[in-house]
C-alpha cells in the first residue's frame, strides 16, 4: 500500500534522531487512526476476513507477484540511472544484487516510512558491498522515485476525477491507462523549460517532502539525467509499476469484495493512494484506511467497515510478499 509514497535520496541525510522522533510521532498517530477506525466502524465485523481465510494463496499468490513486478520495474530504472552516471559500477554491480537491494527496502519502507527506507538502504547496500558513495547511491534511488511520485499524481487526479463523473467502469479504467501513457509519452516530449529541474525549482523549501523532492531533481539533473529519451523510459517504467498495485488491489478486491465491480476497486484505489503523498505514518497506516472507508461516497454496495477490512487485507498482504521477495531475493545472493 505504501510503495507509491515519495522517496528522495536527501532523506537519508536527516539525522537519526529526528528520523527516530518522526518515526514514534508517525506510529502514535497510525495507533490512533486504527483504534478510532476499529472502533467506529464494526471492521472486525466485516466479511472481508470470512474470505481472507477461504483464498488465501490466490491472494498471496496475487500479492507475491505484483510484488516482484514492481520491484523489477524499481530495479530496472535503477540500473538505467546507473548505466548513465556511473558504468563502470553499473558493469560491476549485478542485475540480481540490485533486485535484492531494491527489493529489500521495498519491504523495509512498509513499516517505515519509505522516503527514508529507499535510499537508506540501497545507499548503505552500496556503499558496503561494492565500495560506492553513500550520498551517490542514495540519491540516485530517490531520483528514481520521484518519477513514480509523478505517476501517482497524475494516477491519482485521474481516478479521482473518473469516480466523481461516475465513470467507474470499463470506460473509467481506459480512460485511466490513457492518462498514464500519455504521461510517458508527454513527458518524453517535453521542451527544456519543462524538465524536472525547472519545474522543481518552484517547490517551496519550508516543507521537507518537497524540498528533498526538489533536491533530488535538481541532482539528478547536475548529473545529465533529465535526457527526454530517459525521462520518457524512467515515467513508463514508473507507469507499469502503479499499474501493477491498482493490478494487486483488483486482483484481491475480486476475492475479498467481490459485491464491488472491479473497475471501481481498481480506480478507488488510484484515487486512495492520493493520501501517500502525506507521508505522515510509517506507511501511512491509518492514512490509507480511512481513505478506503470513504469509498462508501461513491457506492454503498460495501459498509465502511469491509473497506477498511480490505485496506488492512492489502496491507498485510503487501506486507508478506514484500518480506518473502526480500528473504528469496538475498538468500539467493548468498548462494554457492
Amino acid at each position: 500500500m505504501s510503495d507509491s509514497v515519495p522517496s528522495t535520496g536527501a532523506a537519508a541525510t536527516v539525522p537519526p534522531k529526528r528520523n527516530l522522533a518522526r518515526l514514534a510521532i508517525g506510529l502514535a498517530l497510525a495507533g490512533a487512526l486504527l483504534w478510532w477506525l476499529f472502533t467506529s466502524f464494526s471492521v472486525l465485523e466485516a466479511d472481508v476476513w470470512t474470505s481472507l481465510g477461504r483464498h488465501p494463496w490466490a491472494i498471496g499468490g496475487i500479492a507475491f507477484a505484483t510484488a516482484f513486478a514492481m520491484v523489477l520495474a524499481s530495479t530496472i530504472k535503477w540500473q538505467m540511472l546507473l548505466r548513465r552516471s556511473a558504468p563502470d559500477l553499473a558493469r560491476s554491480v549485478g542485475f540480481d544484487r540490485l533486485f535484492a537491494y531494491t527489493a529489500a527496502s521495498s519491504a523495509l519502507g512498509q513499516i517505515v516510512p519509505p522516503y527514508i527506507a529507499g535510499p537508506a538502504v540501497r545507499g548503505m547496500a552500496m556503499k558496503s558491498q561494492h565500495n560506492a558513495g553513500f550520498g551517490r547511491s542514495a540519491i540516485l534511488a530517490g531520483y528514481e522515485q520521484v518519477f513514480d511520485v509523478v505517476t501517482l499524481v497524475i494516477g491519482g487526479i485521474a481516478a479521482l476525477a473518473l469516480l466523481v463523473g461516475g465513470f467507474g467502469g470499463w470506460a473509467g479504467v481506459l480512460a485511466f491507462v490513457v492518462t498514464l501513457a500519455l504521461a510517458s509519452a508527454a513527458v518524453y516530449l517535453l521542451p527544456e523549460r519543462f524538465r524536472p529541474a525547472r519545474l522543481a525549482a518552484v517547490l517551496p523549501q519550508r516543507w521537507s517532502t518537497t524540498r528533498r523532492i526538489k533536491e533530488s531533481v535538481e541532482a539528478g539533473s547536475a548529473a545529465g539525467l533529465d535526457a527526454p529519451r530517459l525521462l520518457g523510459h524512467l515515467t513508463a517504467l514508473s507507469s507499469l509499476r502503479y499499474g501493477a498495485l491498482v493490478a494487486r488491489t483488483f486482483g484481491i478486491g475480486i476475492f475479498l469484495l467481490p459485491m464491488i465491480p472491479w473497475q471501481t476497486v481498481a480506480l478507488g484505489f488510484g484515487a486512495v493512494q492520493l493520501s501517500a503523498l502525506a507521508a505522515l505514518t510509517p506507511g501511512n497506516l491509518g492514512i490509507t484506511e480511512l481513505g478506503w472507508s470513504a469509498m462508501t461516497l461513491v457506492t454503498d454496495a460495501a459498509t465502511m467497515g469491509e473497506f477498511v477490512a480490505f485496506a488492512l487485507a492489502l496491507r498485510v498482504s503487501g506486507l508478506i510478499a514484500s518480506g518473502t521477495l526480500a528473504v528469496l531475493s538475498l538468500l539467493w545472493l548468498r548462494r554457492p
